[in-house]
């Protein structure tokens, strides 16, 4: 069976930037190219306010149906699957015309963040439960197997107790920083409190507060620090994990990874010595998929088999949306 899939919103994410010969060769990073190289599914139409971008991605992966109009896209292709890769103010009219529609898909794939407040999240959660439809979120690196590799770590305590995370990220709050957020929760099955904020900044040519400072989790003495990086010096997305017994470094958008474990030196001192330096992976077994490749194939393993959903679903990222209106909410105060 072949899933047919819809896409909405026509930009970077969807796939305006790719280049099918650098896809055929393995680079795939867009919702595009991650249908165009699985071998269970199908593009079958394109949607964009913009009918000149619709046509031109369609064109691009040789897609025939392209529309400036959702309602007509879903009615005549009648889709499996839809991705909602749209500007983030856009994510709960779009779902929400989608969930409505009179043949809704069997699952939409919505990009982070999800809704703007809490009254939009549970309208949709009600309407996806009504019509039966799917909704998973794209927080990208669930879908990466560094870091699902990274959660059995801190689960076996194979570098003791982590102590602190100090995380590096560019962009907004809401639409960066909301990465940061969700992967700690993921990395550590706790949600997150917050300790106290020490800058907010409206960075020139953002749309939201950056945001940096000290947070806590619920059910822990971890302490995570957050640091912002203006995006016109240039982007920088980052993780140091500090553990009693080592260390974990992963640097600039998963590019390098730097593992460090404890050893005692013949002079008694505690220090950290390498275990590896330049990475390219958490682990002895090479990555083979990107994480957008990886969110892709779970969807057809949903349709196709039942398989559970339950850590992308839209209901799990309640708590990571959650902390981040919370922390909107007490810098507007």
């Amino acid at each position: 069976m072949t899933i047919e899939c819809l896409i909405v919103g026509c930009g970077k994410i969807a796939g305006s930037l790719d280049n099918i010969g650098d896809v055929k060769a393995g680079k795939v990073r867009s919702h595009s190219s991650a249908y165009y190289v699985n071998s269970g599914t199908k593009i079958v139409g394109y949607v964009d306010i913009d009918y000149l971008a619709a046509k031109t991605l369609a064109s691009k992966y040789h897609v025939d149906f392209y529309s400036c109009l959702i309602s007509d896209a879903i009615l005549e292709l009648q889709p499996q699957v839809v991705s909602v890769c749209t500007p983030d103010h856009t994510h709960f009219d779009v779902v929400q015309e989608i969930l409505t529609s009179i043949t809704p898909p069997a699952l939409i794939l919505l990009e982070k963040p999800a809704v703007t407040n809490a009254e939009e999240f549970k309208i949709l959660i009600d309407l996806s439960k009504e019509c039966g439809t799917k909704i998973i979120v794209n927080h990208s690196r669930r879908f990466d197997e560094n870091y699902t590799r990274l959660k059995r770590i801190v689960r076996d305590r194979s570098y003791g107790d982590c102590l602190r995370v100090d995380c590096w990220y560019y962009g907004g709050w809401s639409h960066n920083g909301v990465h940061v957020i969700d992967t700690l929760q993921y990395i550590f099955s706790d949600v997150m409190e917050i300790g106290y904020i020490s800058d907010m900044t409206h960075m020139k040519g953002q749309k939201d507060m950056s945001i940096e400072g000290k947070f806590k989790f619920k059910n822990s003495d971890i302490a995570v620090v957050l640091n912002h990086m203006d995006e016109s010096n240039y982007q920088l997305f980052e993780f140091d994990f500090k553990f009693s017994m080592g260390r974990i470094r992963i640097e600039n958008f998963e590019e390098r990874f730097y593992i460090e474990k404890l050893v005692i030196n013949e002079l008694g001192e505690r220090i950290l010595m390498s275990e590896g330096e330049n990475l390219t992976h958490i682990g002895e077994d090479k990555i083979l998929q990107e994480p957008i490749a990886n969110a892709i194939q779970l969807l057809v393993d949903i349709i196709s088999d039942g398989r559970n959903y339950n850590d992308w679903s839209l209901e799990n990222s309640e708590s990571t949306m959650a902390f981040i209106w919370a922390v909107n909410q007490k810098v507007l105060k």
